[in-house]
């Protein structure tokens, strides 16, 4: 077998926890940034939702005209999963919104939020880190959007620029970049006119989260 171990988004996490064990076996790894999230306080909203849902104290949230039960990890754990379809539907720019006004139900403030060690551990690597990364000589890096929002939601200009822009602005930083992840990955997200995107970009690969065998 052949194996790829890849990251997405770019959290500093893949230089606290994932470098020292890439380096303890030798193990190379690509980490697809995100760019627009590098060096920057915001999470994404799937870990937004996340802290959320861990900080909240109530037993019930009501949201979007569903009742969700948060009495423990395991219901948590059903309610983010269930929370995550709604937002991945969730027209791009309406995200913050929709994350605001999910606080607001959960009864946790934003200053709760960015207080939290949950907050906390999930910050992005800046671009001194990612050069660390870089000198290690374990990673390679390839893009991931600007944004991190649904290509498959966004008007063909846009998605075109989310695609493209990422890639000049990594090469300035870490020289030549070959590969780009769509994000979100599974089928639905993207399509074949985000893939012909890809390639008048000039990347050499595109990998979606689509499981399934790789054939030649």
């Amino acid at each position: 077998y052949t194996v790829a171990l890849t990251f997405d988004d770019g959290y500093r996490d893949n230089l606290t926890v994932a470098l020292p064990v890439l380096q303890r076996f030798r193990v190379p790894a690509t980490l697809f940034l995100t760019t627009g999230f590098v060096g920057g306080t915001q999470l994404l909203w799937p870990e937004q939702i996340a802290c959320t849902l861990a900080l909240t104290k109530m037993p019930t949230l009501e949201f979007v005209n569903v009742r969700y039960a948060l009495a423990g990890n395991a219901q948590k754990g059903i309610a983010y999963r269930q929370l995550a379809r709604v937002f991945k539907n969730t027209p791009p720019d309406d995200i913050p919104t929709q994350l605001a006004a999910l606080l607001q139900h959960a009864e946790v403030t934003p200053e709760q939020l960015r207080a939290s060690a949950w907050h906390e551990s999930l910050q992005p690597l800046n671009w001194n880190e990612v050069q660390t990364l870089r000198a290690s000589g374990l990673f390679e890096f390839g893009a991931h959007t600007i944004t991190h929002r649904r290509l498959s939601a966004l008007p063909d200009a846009e998605a075109e620029r989310e695609i493209s822009e990422p890639k000049r602005i990594l090469e300035q930083h870490l020289g030549p970049v070959r590969y780009f992840a769509y994000p979100h990955g599974s089928t639905g997200d993207y399509t074949d006119e985000h893939r012909a995107m890809a390639v008048r970009a000039g990347y050499t690969a595109v990998f979606t989260a689509d499981s399934q065998t790789v054939t030649p």
